[in-house]
C-alpha cells in the first residue's frame, strides 16, 4: 500500500486481507514474511491514527479543540491568566 494519504478502513481491510491468505493460502516463505511486515507496519499506522483520535476526543470533551495541535499530540493553551503553554495540559494517553 503506496499510498500518499492514509486510510484507516483501507488499511484494516488490507490488514483482513493478509490475514486470509496467510491463514488460507499458505505461500512461499519469503513471501509471507512481505505480508506479514507489510500488515505490521499497516498496524502501526492504525494504532498512531487511533492514538490520535482519542487525543482529539478528550480535546473535545474538554473543550480545547481549536487549541489542539495533533500533530504534536498537545494542548497549545492561550490562557488569559497564563501565557505559558504548560506541560501539564498535556493530555495523558
Amino acid at each position: 500500500m503506496n499510498e500518499k494519504t492514509f486510510s484507516y478502513e483501507k488499511s484494516i481491510n488490507r490488514i483482513k486481507e493478509i490475514s486470509d491468505i496467510l491463514k488460507n493460502n499458505p505461500t512461499q516463505f519469503e513471501e509471507n514474511i512481505q505480508l506479514f511486515s507489510e500488515a505490521m507496519i499497516l498496524i502501526k499506522k492504525c494504532q498512531d491514527y487511533i492514538e490520535k483520535a482519542e487525543l482529539k476526543v478528550k480535546a473535545i470533551i474538554d473543550g480545547k479543540l481549536e487549541d489542539y495541535d495533533l500533530e504534536n499530540q498537545k494542548i497549545i493553551t492561550s490562557n488569559p491568566n497564563n501565557n505559558q503553554n504548560s506541560d501539564s495540559d498535556e493530555l495523558p494517553f
